[in-house]
């Protein structure tokens, strides 16, 4: 069953946006980040090779 599909089979009222792999990975590092999540723990997860790059990508997160 696709996400914009109810079982019902009607159109929802505002079906979801389109997001590509990359956008809701974006999206999770800049939560955990704002959540707290130290710099080390959010590179590993997102199989970076070290904090480095992480802040290279997300300064922006890291710097409000």
């Amino acid at each position: 069953m696709a996400h914009n599909a109810s079982k019902s089979g009607e159109p929802p009222a505002e079906p979801l946006p389109h997001a590509r792999l990359h956008d809701v990975r974006h999206v999770h590092a800049t939560t955990m980040l704002l959540a707290g999540v130290a710099v080390h723990v959010v590179a590993a997860r997102l199989g970076h090779a070290g904090p480095a790059v992480t802040l290279r990508v997300y300064v922006h997160v890291v710097s409000e």
